[in-house]
């Protein structure tokens, strides 16, 4: 599930990203919420789910 579109960050010091608009930022954070709630514990162990937020700068 990807809520965001566009330029990720490059490496750890998010160089190179395209900040959010707060209505996307806050989309991602409640879809990264809810992932974390509702379906993460439901995953089989044999799945590696990541669940990643927006980076420090967005």
């Amino acid at each position: 599930l990807d809520t965001v579109y566009g330029v990720r960050c490059s490496n750890k010091d998010c160089i190179g990203c395209n900040p959010m608009s707060k209505g996307i930022l806050k989309e991602a954070l409640r879809a990264a919420m809810a992932i974390r709630t509702y379906i993460k514990d439901k995953v089989p162990s044999t799945v590696k789910l990541t669940v990643l937020g927006p980076c420090k700068p967005c």
